[in-house]
């Protein structure tokens, strides 16, 4: 409350102390008005300094360093001992020291303004805005009129300069409700700074000042526009944190400084590009930047609020977060050096047999836990709704961590079903998510089941080569392929073939794997066990009876592809898809579906 309110007379201020000035100099211009106006010089210097005063002393109150707060309090003092000099010595026949220390408190009162700017706002460039402006006000509107005009020329060059580069950031910023609205007035300012140069040439220089005044006080007016926008702005960005303790807020310039102005970038997720950094205390983070659109503000609004709530050993923790004044947007991970899942399992033979049959299997718990976390334990049942390789985490050890909230779903403990649009990735989508309807935990369970049989073949279950002579495109399916194997009882020809001759991988192993898969990718989501019988599953607290054979949805992933192609012409985009299977929108009536009963 009162941060909000010093902003608001800090703003307030600027206007009150540049409408002080200008009664002042109006009262100048009358000389046969001097003795009758005295008082009323008195109360108007008076006024304009109060209004920093105030300002001053909310910023002191507000103030916990105790050496800045020392040293705001002495400045703080010398205006007030300013104050009570001015009325001993404001007489008449003192005219010309009347003014000058007019214009001198005045100043004073400006330059505290901007160290109380400097202390509290680390954007440079807009304090020197605003140090110009005044100044240039200050200049234009001394007691005796400058010989050369080309002085205020040139101060107002600057001054509309200023204003001008941050008119047109603010139209930068703007929605498109208010854009135009917002060009028509930065041309009308450049208009207005024609008029004045005219005006300057040819007039004489009282009708200069006043015209002088118009403008800068408009140029004034039109900051604190900008300025009230981006309080509000940042005051919408933080509404939706309703959590009594938020993780740390970093700066934006400390995420600069670690990731060497973003040059050392690891990766692309669906939301946005990840940066590698180190902090000053030594510890390095990953840094998630969020695409600036409103797609991407709603996933921040989402990562930041749930994951800021959970606390489980196979989940990725949150550090932190940054919001900049332009709305760029920013979360703080641990880095984990062993990177994503799918940066070994989808790598050359060498790369992959780094990851052990054992590993491989206690990957499958770690992340199984965190669903059934999610699932069951958390105070909201939170849906994840983008399981794959890309979003588990590996540390040093390779234990599992669960990351990318993005696109996750909350919904309340007695609901099991939440309608949402179909969202996710492609190979990793159920079949729900293809038609309009409500989904559930076990689209989860289903993305899950598909990241266990990428994890026991070392391969994508969707894969596409052209073979033969005629170069015919064929296209494989993983999990058929795995489920006609395991009828024939050959197990180990659906593990990956650089872990075969290891002697690591039995059959009974491979067999309880592969029937869970089956269990967890069943076409009715009642069929499919919940995270809980999962974990029992492989941890063999609970039998795996052999699975029913149902129905394979099978999406074909070229059909999709070349039918996103076909729609980016019309602009009727459906699916968003890559090589790396990023985060897919799908449209259950645009989208190519084969079934293959497998009978």
């Amino acid at each position: 409350m009162v941060k909000n309110s010093v902003k608001i007379i800090a703003s307030a201020s600027i206007n009150l102390s540049t409408l002080a000035m200008f009664i002042i100099d109006a009262a100048k211009s009358r000389p046969d008005l001097r003795v009758l106006n005295s008082n009323f010089y008195v109360f108007a210097t008076c006024f304009s300094t109060a209004t920093y005063l105030v300002v001053l002393s909310l910023y002191v109150n507000h103030i916990s360093n105790l050496r800045r707060k020392m040293a705001i309090s002495v400045l703080f003092l010398g205006i007030i001992s300013f104050i009570l000099l001015m009325r001993f010595i404001l007489k008449p026949p003192r005219w010309d020291i009347e003014f000058r220390l007019i214009t001198y408190i005045n100043m004073l009162a400006a330059i505290v303004y901007f160290l109380l700017i400097y202390i509290h706002d680390t954007n440079y460039i807009i304090v020197s805005a605003i140090a110009a402006a005044l100044f240039t006000i200050s200049v234009s509107h001394d007691s005796d009129p400058l010989e050369q005009p080309f002085i205020r020329i040139l101060t107002c060059s600057l001054l509309t300069a200023i204003y001008a580069a941050i008119c047109w950031l603010y139209v930068s910023r703007v929605t498109s409700k208010w854009k135009v609205a917002t060009v028509v007035l930065f041309f009308s300012v450049i208009i207005g700074i024609i008029l004045t140069y005219i005006l300057i040439w040819y007039s004489h220089w009282k009708l200069l000042s006043y015209v002088l005044f118009g403008v800068d006080t408009f140029l004034l007016l039109l900051y604190v526009l900008y300025k009230r926008t981006l309080e509000l702005l940042q005051e919408d960005q933080h509404a939706f944190f309703n959590m009594a303790e938020l993780p740390t807020r970093f700066m934006f310039k400390d995420l600069q400084n670690a990731t060497r102005n973003f040059q050392m970038k690891i990766g692309e997720g669906g939301s946005g590009a990840i940066f590698k950094g180190t902090l000053t205390d030594g510890s390095v983070i990953a840094v998630k930047h969020i695409k600036s659109q409103q797609s991407g503000q709603n996933e921040f609004k989402t990562e930041i609020t749930i994951i800021a709530s959970l606390q489980h050993i196979s989940l990725v923790h949150l550090l932190g977060y940054c919001l900049t004044q332009n709305g760029e947007r920013y979360l703080v991970y641990p880095f984990f050096e062993n990177g994503s899942l799918d940066a070994w399992l989808f790598a050359d033979v060498d790369k992959r047999s780094h990851l052990t049959w054992a590993l491989r299997y206690q990957i499958a718990v770690d992340v199984s836990k965190a669903l059934a976390y999610l699932h069951h334990d958390c105070r909201h049942r939170i849906l994840h709704l983008d399981i794959k390789p890309a979003n588990i985490l590996l540390d040093g050890s390779f234990q599992a961590r669960l990351s990318d909230f993005g696109i996750s779903r909350s919904m309340e403990r007695d609901k099991t079903n939440v309608m949402t649009r179909a969202r996710g990735t492609v190979g990793y989508l159920p079949p729900e998510m293809l038609v309009p309807k409500a989904i559930s935990a076990k689209s989860d369970v289903y993305s899950y089941g598909m990241v266990l049989f990428e994890l026991l073949g070392g391969r994508r279950n969707f894969q596409s080569a052209l073979e033969g002579e005629t170069r015919q495109r064929r296209n494989t399916y993983f999990p058929k392929i795995a489920r006609d194997k395991m009828k024939e009882g050959k197990l180990m020809e659906v593990v990956d073939r650089c872990l075969v001759n290891t002697g690591h991988v039995t059959e009974s192993e491979v067999a309880l794997l592969g029937n869970v898969a089956f269990w967890c990718i069943q076409e009715n989501p009642e069929l499919r066990p919940n995270m809980n019988d999962v974990v029992d599953m492989l941890e063999g607290r609970k039998m795996v009876d052999v699975p029913t054979e149902s129905p394979m949805f099978v999406v074909n992933f070229l059909d999709v592809e070349s039918e996103y192609s076909a729609s980016k012409s019309d602009k009727k985009e459906t699916v968003r898809s890559s090589s790396n299977r990023e985060d897919t929108v799908l449209s259950a009536n645009k989208i190519s579906i084969s079934i293959e009963l497998g009978r």
